[in-house]
């Protein structure tokens, strides 16, 4: 593979993970505008929540947030991520604590 074929492959990558955060990000905003007294949760895991499928949890964290949707491990339990800490579900409060 040429330097410009790996450079234009490597550009579809990033838009790949992007345009799956970009999504779930406008479904969170568009629930929360129709459902705006709601409790909201994206369930998160698909197996072992790999960059590889798509699943950038810094990303999807900062989404939620910035929407005011909980977020919960298919791994875990259902309460929202706070209530978690100590469980399954350290690994996103990890990346939560890193984006404020």
């Amino acid at each position: 593979m040429s330097v410009a074929e790996r450079h234009h492959w490597l550009d579809f990558i990033n838009w790949y993970h992007d345009s799956l955060t970009d999504f779930t990000a406008m479904v969170a905003r568009t629930a929360r505008r129709h459902f705006p007294e709601s409790r909201l949760m994206l369930p998160v895991g698909n197996g072992d929540e790999s960059l590889v499928g798509g699943c950038d949890l810094t990303a999807l964290v900062k989404a939620c947030k910035e929407s005011g949707v909980d977020m919960r491990s298919t791994h875990g339990g259902y309460l929202p991520v706070p209530q978690n800490l100590s469980s399954m579900l350290r690994r996103l409060a990890a990346r939560r604590t890193t984006t404020g």
